[in-house]
Formats: C-alpha cells, sequence, structure tokens
C-alpha cells in the first residue's frame, strides 16, 4: 500500500488473493450487508429523534441513502467470486456453486446502476425504515 508518492499513480493499493474460499466469498458480498445495516441504523436514528429536528432528520436520511447506494459490490468482486468459485468446483468443493449466482446478482445489480437502482434501493430501505413511525 502506498498513501502517497510523488510519482504516477499518486497512491495505489495491491491486492493479494485470499487463501480460502471462504474469505473470497465473505469480502464479496460482506459489503452489501454491512452497508445495508449500517444505513438502516441512519435511518432508524434520523427518526429516533425529535420529530421537530427536520435538518438532523434529513442530514441521517442523506448518509443512509448514501451509505445504502454504494452497498452493491464492485465488478471486481463479481471476478473474483467467479473466478475463485470456478476452481473451487474445479477440486470438487461443491459448496463453491452458491457463488455463481450471486456473481450473476452482482453483474445485474452492476448493469442496473446505469437505471439508478442502488439510489432506488436506498429510498426504498428509507421508506421501509421509516413507515412505521407514520402509523
Amino acid at each position: 500500500m502506498k498513501y502517497l508518492q510523488f510519482e504516477s499513480p499518486v497512491g495505489y493499493v495491491i491486492h493479494d488473493v485470499p487463501e480460502s474460499y471462504l474469505k473470497v466469498f465473505l469480502i464479496s458480498i460482506s459489503p452489501f450487508f454491512i452497508s445495508t445495516l449500517v444505513a438502516i441504523l441512519m435511518f432508524v436514528l434520523g427518526y429516533s429523534l425529535d420529530s421537530n429536528d427536520g435538518v438532523l432528520r434529513l442530514v441521517f436520511n442523506w448518509l443512509g441513502i448514501s451509505i445504502a447506494t454504494h452497498a452493491f459490490p464492485t465488478s471486481k468482486n463479481g471476478d473474483l467470486l467467479w473466478k475463485q468459485s470456478l476452481m473451487e468446483v474445479k477440486n470438487k468443493n461443491y459448496i463453491a456453486l452458491i457463488g455463481f449466482p450471486l456473481v450473476l446478482i452482482i453483474y445485474l445489480a452492476r448493469l442496473l446502476h446505469y437505471f439508478w437502482l442502488d439510489v432506488i434501493y436506498g429510498l426504498i430501505l428509507l421508506l421501509l425504515i421509516v413507515e412505521p413511525w407514520f402509523k
């Protein structure tokens, strides 16, 4: 890892492929679940505040939607999961078959990103959390 240098590129990280399939699997999908939980936490915090504090509620909503829109794994995560799943299935680790549909979902989410799927996802999360407060 190089944070700052006077050459091009200014900074970079060299990623290494984890030694176990479980680690590759978790690295590929855990950002989605962690970001979703953090976004939900932002929404809950925003709506647990006093109802007169609209600006702070707006800030928490914006943070939650922003975090949720960045929850989807990258194509690089999908590529790594695909390669490792293929290798593991060839080595007769058939549990790795679960990686193939997840790769498909990752690629589909990346494609639907151009149709604002990630923003829609954040808004749906917000509505699911906010709706009980208005009953």
